[in-house]
C-alpha cells in the first residue's frame, strides 16, 4: 500500500467537524442580528397595547380594563412575532440546520 492509498483511506474514514451554519461554534452574526431583531420587535408588541391600555384606562376612569384588553393583545402579538422569528430563522439555526 503507498502513501497516496493510506491517504486516502484516512480521508473516508476520519468524520469530519460539524461546521455548518447550525453549528453553535458557526453560529456568528446572523444569530445576534436575529434575536435583536424579536427583541424590539417584542419591546413594541408588548410594551404598546399595555401603555396604551393603561393611559386609556385612566383617561376614561375605568381602571384596568383596557390594561387587560392591551396585555391579552400584547400576549398575542407576542405569540405572532416569535412565530414569525422563528420561521424566518429555525431552519438556518436548529438541530441539522442548513450545512
Amino acid at each position: 500500500m503507498t502513501k497516496a492509498d493510506n491517504k486516502s483511506t484516512r480521508d473516508k474514514t476520519t468524520p469530519k467537524a460539524n461546521t455548518g451554519a447550525g453549528s453553535r461554534e458557526n453560529a456568528g452574526p446572523g444569530f445576534a442580528v436575529a434575536a435583536l431583531d424579536m427583541s424590539w420587535r417584542l419591546a413594541v408588541v408588548v410594551l404598546l397595547p399595555i401603555y396604551g391600555g393603561y393611559n386609556l384606562d385612566k383617561y376614561f376612569d375605568i381602571l384596568p380594563v383596557l390594561t387587560v384588553v392591551g396585555l391579552l393583545v400584547a400576549l398575542v402579538g407576542s405569540m405572532l412575532v416569535i412565530k414569525k422569528q422563528l420561521d424566518m430563522i429555525g431552519p438556518s439555526f436548529g438541530p441539522g440546520g442548513k450545512k
